[in-house]
């Protein structure tokens, strides 16, 4: 609620200096600044949720990581981006464009205070939600085995990532929304500055 009465608010009066984002940013962040309990996991369990009939089953695999606060941050999001991330990361290329199995298939950080989670989703044919499934878990297993990612990926992908930033906050309203998030996740006040030079220093060890 108060983000969209606060990005309304922006929006209609058309503050547009750094004193006035600053001060919409603590107002709305304080009011979200909230400690999330940590979630409680249990390794290999799969959960089924059965809809009878269905054209389509929704396949989400989920696994707690550290928040935006933690040094690693940055490497963590950029392998997220080589892995599912992008539409040409590997599980959108294998599970899309290979496999034919789905319309699309992503994966991505969902920001959290404290405790978070990494998540893969994707919508498969209902006949294919076995060999998803164990596609999935293979490109994770050999992600961190015997296919690491390669030079090229990093390098392709992490252009992709400081590219995309330029274009990220051209708005007002992107920038209030950076700025919240910095306040709400107790970031440094610095932290759009650090991105791009953080996501040049992962490299592949890291990643």
């Amino acid at each position: 609620f108060w983000v969209c009465a606060v990005q309304l608010l922006f929006e209609s009066t058309r503050m547009k200096s750094p004193a006035a984002l600053i001060l919409l940013a603590l107002f709305a962040g304080s009011a979200l600044a909230n400690e999330a309990k940590p979630a409680t996991f249990k390794a290999d369990t799969v959960y089924v949720i059965d809809k009878p009939g269905a054209a389509q089953t929704v396949v989400q695999a989920i696994l707690p990581v550290n928040d935006r606060s933690q040094p690693d941050w940055h490497a963590l999001s950029l392998a997220n981006t080589m892995f599912g991330g992008a539409i040409t990361a590997r599980d959108n290329m294998n599970l899309r464009e290979e496999k034919g199995w789905t319309y699309g298939a992503r994966c991505g950080l969902d920001d959290g205070i404290g405790p978070t989670v990494w998540a893969c989703s994707t919508n498969v044919q209902t006949d294919k939600t076995v060999p998803a499934l164990l596609e999935l878990r293979r490109e994770l297993t050999e992600a961190l085995s015997t296919r690491p990612f390669t030079p090229d990926e990093l390098t392709f992908f992490r252009g992709y990532r400081t590219n995309a930033l330029y274009g990220r906050y051209e708005t007002p309203s992107a920038l209030l929304g950076e700025l919240l998030d910095i306040w709400t996740y107790k970031l440094p006040a610095d932290w759009i500055d650090r991105t791009i030079p953080a996501l040049q220093a992962v490299d592949l060890p890291t990643a």
